[in-house]
């Protein structure tokens, strides 16, 4: 079935233009029309009648408040396609998203956002809570209806949190690095965070060392962060771990699996492979789980969360539809064998 934006693409024309045709309003050229037309009539286009029935004419202004779009490698910028994609479904239905990006590493960053989202008066907004303490306490002089995406918040005023079953993701990733440490009786395993105190790598590191000492009773988890070990210098440490105390598993609890598989990379020649499961599918890191640098990749679908987060609050908002407290995405697993049927599926997907 044709779309909006199938007409626009190839009438070569905005969905904006393609929307104000089909609404005879606004102003464009008769060629344009004509053209438009042509091509609704030859994809066999018929606007949704039920749709345009509950159409409002006053502008929805919805507001997103997501990490820069460079941050966490990339992951964000697809997060923000997905915002886009579902602002491009809703807007002839009068729904505008203006998109706040603001340093993931920073409280005061994430305050002075919301502040700004705040002051476009918008109908309800759409966040992706780096420090939910930072969103709670915000949340709790707010009236505008929240939805959030990623990570969750404790507080009444969030409608719905959209994202990963973060506990049952690090359970499912303990599963898997299980099935690699077959033979081994007492393994010695790494949990890395990135820098930062975010409840969802916590839960995915709990899920993980609760159910992997389950399954080896003999194994011992060790936990880091990258700020205690100086960041960017990861890589001496676990050099430092060599030979004694190579880890027998590495467990990242983000997309920072990269950066730790590089690391792993330039270690080889002393430890051999070493066990490497963490999170998120960006491009730049295709290479390392096609050569098995990295085993699995769990994702949640970021472009799936910033299109569900929007169309979710329109159904809220708009529509007074009530949602579910909680909607997990998909804890889909990569690894090489899978990744190219993946990719020529289009899909995107991780998890931050």
């Amino acid at each position: 079935m044709a779309t909006i934006k199938d007409i626009a693409t190839q009438a070569g024309v905005s969905i904006g233009t393609v929307d104000r045709i089909i609404h005879k309003r606004g102003r464009y050229s008769s060629r344009t029309a004509d053209r438009v037309l042509r091509i609704m009539e030859e994809l066999d286009y018929h606007p949704n009648i039920h749709a345009r029935g509950l159409k409002n004419s006053r502008l929805h202004r919805f507001c997103a408040v997501i990490p820069m779009r460079d941050q966490d490698n990339g992951y964000w910028s697809l997060v923000r396609d997905g915002i886009l994609k579902g602002m491009e479904e809703l807007v002839s239905f009068g729904v505008a998203v203006e998109i706040v990006e603001y340093d993931r590493y920073s409280g005061a960053a994430l305050a002075e956002a919301l502040e700004r989202a705040a002051s476009q008066e918008p109908e309800g907004l759409l966040i992706a809570p780096a420090d939910p303490q930072v969103v709670e306490e915000y949340l709790q002089g707010s009236p505008v209806p929240v939805i959030c995406i990623d990570s969750s918040v404790d507080s009444s005023h969030m409608l719905s949190y959209i994202g990963q079953d973060s506990y049952q993701s690090g359970v499912l990733s303990a599963k898997l690095m299980s099935l690699l440490l077959q033979g081994k009786e007492s393994p010695q395993l790494l949990i890395i965070h990135p820098p930062g105190n975010h409840r969802h790598h916590r839960e995915r590191a709990r899920g993980f060392s609760e159910s992997l000492t389950a399954r080896i009773p003999g194994a011992r988890v060790h936990t880091i962060t990258e700020e205690e070990e100086g960041g960017s210098s990861l890589q001496g440490f676990l050099s430092g771990l060599v030979p004694d105390q190579k880890p027998d598993g590495i467990f990242v609890s983000n997309s920072h699996v990269y950066y730790v598989a590089g690391c792993c990379r330039e270690l080889s020649w002393k430890t051999g492979h070493i066990p490497l499961i963490g999170y998120d599918y960006i491009p730049e890191g295709k290479a390392m789980i096609e050569d098995g640098t990295i085993d699995f990749i769990i994702t949640q679908e970021p472009q799936l969360q910033g299109n569900q987060g929007i169309l979710n609050l329109y159904q809220a908002v708009v529509l007074n539809r009530e949602l579910e407290r909680e909607i997990h995405t998909p804890l889909t697993i990569l690894t090489s064998e899978n990744l190219e049927e993946y990719l020529k599926n289009g899909i995107t997907g991780g998890a931050s």
